[in-house]
Parts: C-alpha cells; sequence; structure tokens
C-alpha cells in the first residue's frame, strides 16, 4: 500500500543532508509515484506468492514452531576483532557497536531484550544499521518509545542509518532521542590527536539511494573510513573504493535457514559468502549482522538474532569472530 507524501516541513531540511537527487528518489519510492528497480522472475515469484503463510504453516506442521520463536528471543552478543592496516594509532583497540535489523513493530519485546543486553557492555560508539521498523509507517510514537528504552541503555555517541523498510520521517524523532543520523553524510572521529571518518549511505538495497562518494567527500586525504551501509551488495555498487571496512545488515543471517545455516541472502547484489558474519571485497573487509530482530515474523531457525561488538586493531590480519555468546541465564 502506497503512503502519503511526509510532510514537506518535517523532511525538507534533510534535503541537502542526503543530497537533492537522492532525497527526490526517496520521497517518490516512499510515495509509490516512482517504480522500485524491476525485479526478476524468482523475486516476482516470491513478491507475490504468500511465502510467510507457507512459512508458518511449515514451522507449524513440523513441530519447529515453538523451537523457532524461542531461538528469536535468544538474542547472542558476537564480538569480532577487526585488524586495519590503515588504522591511525590511537584508535587501536576502538570498540564499535553495532545494532541492526530491530523491526521493533514485528515484535515490542525486541527492544527491552536489546537494552539488557547493552548495559554490560563497554564501547566507544554504536551505530544503527537500518530498518527500524517491519511496516512502512510516516510516523510511529511506539517506536519512538521503544527506540527510547534502547537509547538509555546506551553509554556513547551514537550514530545510525536508513534501512529499506525505513522512513525520512523517521529521522527527526530519532534525532532528538540523541542518534546521529548519517544520510550520505561523513564525521571526523577523534582520539588521541587522529581522526577516523564515519560515512553512512541511504539504503542501497531498495531505495538505492545510496552515495558513498558524497558521504566521504569531506575525508581528509587516505583518512581510514569506516562505512555504514544498510546492505552489503554496496560493495559491489559503490564507486568509490578506499573504504578500509563495510558494516551491514539487511539479509537477518537468512532468519530461517537450514542446518548448516544456509538461508536467503536477500537480494540479487548480495552473495552468499555476504549473509553473515566478514566478507571481503576491494582488498578490504566488510561484515554482515544477523541483526537482532527479523523480518516480518517473529520466528528464527539456526540463525539466532545478535548484537555485534568490534574491535578495531592496528595492522594486518584476516578479522575474526572471538566468540558468540548466548543471552545470560
Amino acid at each position: 500500500m502506497s503512503l502519503p507524501l511526509p510532510r514537506q516541513e518535517v523532511v525538507e531540511p534533510l534535503r541537502e543532508r542526503l543530497g537533492p537527487r537522492a532525497w527526490a528518489r526517496r520521497l517518490q519510492l516512499e510515495a509509490g509515484a516512482t517504480r522500485k528497480p524491476a525485479l526478476t522472475l524468482g523475486e516476482r515469484l516470491l513478491h507475490f506468492a504468500p511465502v510467510y503463510p507457507a512459512l508458518v504453516a511449515a514451522l507449524t506442521a513440523s513441530g519447529l514452531m515453538p523451537r523457532a520463536r524461542r531461538e528469536f528471543a535468544s538474542l547472542r552478543l558476537e564480538r569480532t576483532t577487526v585488524f586495519l592496516p590503515n588504522l591511525p594509532a590511537g584508535f587501536d583497540g576502538f570498540r564499535i557497536l553495532q545494532i541492526s535489523d530491530l523491526h521493533l513493530d514485528v515484535d515490542w519485546g525486541v527492544a527491552a531484550r536489546v537494552a539488557g543486553l547493552l548495559h554490560a557492555l563497554e564501547y566507544d560508539i554504536a551505530v544503527f544499521t537500518g530498518d527500524f521498523i517491519d511496516r512502512p509507517t510516516d510516523y510511529c510514537p511506539q517506536v519512538v518509545e521503544a527506540m527510547g528504552l534502547i537509547l538509555s541503555a546506551l553509554n556513547a555517541p551514537v550514530y545510525g542509518i536508513l534501512g529499506n523498510h525505513d522512513r525520512l520521517s523517521l529521522v527527526p524523532p530519532l534525532e532528538d532521542l540523541g542518534i546521529g543520523f548519517l544520510l550520505n553524510e561523513g564525521t571526523a572521529l577523534q582520539r588521541d590527536g587522529d581522526t577516523l571518518w564515519l560515512a553512512g549511505v541511504d539504503d542501497p538495497a531498495v531505495f538505492r539511494c545510496d552515495d558513498a562518494a558524497r558521504a566521504r567527500a569531506r575525508a581528509p586525504a587516505g583518512a581510514c573510513t569506516i562505512l555504514l551501509a544498510h546492505a552489503p551488495n554496496i560493495a559491489r555498487r559503490m564507486e568509490a573504493r578506499g573504504v578500509d571496512l563495510t558494516l551491514s545488515g539487511h539479509t537477518h543471517g537468512g532468519q530461517v535457514c537450514l542446518p548448516g545455516g544456509w538461508g536467503r541472502t536477500g537480494g540479487r547484489e548480495i552473495s552468499g559468502d555476504q549473509r553473515a558474519g566478514f566478507w571481503f571485497r576491494h582488498g578490504a573487509p566488510g561484515y554482515t549482522c544477523r541483526g537482532a530482530g527479523g523480518s516480518h515474523l517473529p520466528v528464527r531457525l539456526n540463525c539466532p538474532p545478535q548484537v555485534s561488538l568490534h574491535r578495531l586493531r592496528r595492522g594486518d590480519g584476516a578479522p575474526f569472530i572471538e566468540r558468540s555468546l548466548p543471552p545470560p541465564a
């Protein structure tokens, strides 16, 4: 169902931040006034087929529904270490907390589970990599209330980007809560006299309003750059190089997977190695978080939800997952 255009006075200040062309395109797509990219035959079948009712029926008939609901509520913390040769010495050991794909209106209990996990963690910044909501809405007080609960548990600067389920009109109320959105923008992080550039782009999966070059335009020459992009297909599509680490979500790790973790990737431009965890493109690492919530249904199978805590280290070496911890008993 198409939504009315958000009130111009609400989103107009975002025009220059997002970029006039991306701003206009996103508004048109949000309102259904412009067609989204053409779907492949397989995507059309998935789009129009009753996939989710069929999934509910299959989980119920197989007796797996109770397990899938329990796993959905079993939030994990995944700790990683990422080696970056270009990382300034002052940022050696810098920690980034990544929260992705909350889809809060699928299960409002996600907010309390995330907040409960955050209280015991130490980190230098927190980032949200999109999809705060599941059902497109122009404004939802319950989303603001749920995000307020999560943000009350955070104790460091917070940044965010929009996902393919999010709407521009969510930005002002969430920024009022303390999230610094990066809408094809970047910001310089300072530590011990060194600079790390944090860039964020708009959704590259469905809206395709991302502009990595714009997000890095003000970065100092040669600056180490961490890119926030909702979907990992940004690595295939962006023209700009020089990104040292990309942090993404969108795939949910497949959400409902076969034993061993095989599941849908969530897009034709997303490869299987980008479904979850670390991957490499253009000689630099990327990471896909499975997300704390789930799309459309409060179920997960062989793919538990997660919040990720990344520790940056200066030097060479393959990134690795230190450990993935279940919630406290």
